[in-house]
């Protein structure tokens, strides 16, 4: 009886209830044979709860276990801002002359560490 609460409490602070409301958009795990290929789909609308979930696909409704549905949740526009600013520059040459062109060599002279990011 001991071991039992030991286990049970044990088991208990990592144990999450998962509770869904109508309405909600879940994520979908798809499973597969291999392991690796196993893939969430998302995101579908809870429809209903019974002991399970009742879901809506595009084509139909579903009932699915709670192990297999993750709340999704969706992104606002002001979270992403982040802004990018590209350089670039164009050289006119005038010669005509293919040999008085200076060419870039091919070896690389500059590596990841001597790009500076300038975020504003």
């Amino acid at each position: 009886m001991r071991s039992q609460s030991r286990q049970q409490k044990c088991y208990n602070r990592r144990a999450k209830d998962r509770v869904l409301k109508v309405g909600d958009k879940v994520l979908l795990l798809l499973t597969a044979d291999d392991k690796l290929l196993m893939q969430r789909k998302a995101p579908f609308e809870v429809v209903e709860r019974i002991n399970d979930y009742r879901t809506q696909l595009p084509a139909r409704t579903k009932i699915f276990h709670a192990n297999l549905l993750k709340q999704y949740h969706e992104r606002s526009t002001e979270e992403v801002t982040c802004r990018l600013q590209l350089t670039a520059a164009v050289v006119e040459y005038e010669s005509s002359d293919s040999e008085d062109l200076c060419l870039l060599s091919d070896f690389q002279t500059e590596t990841y560490q001597d790009v500076v990011m300038v975020m504003n």
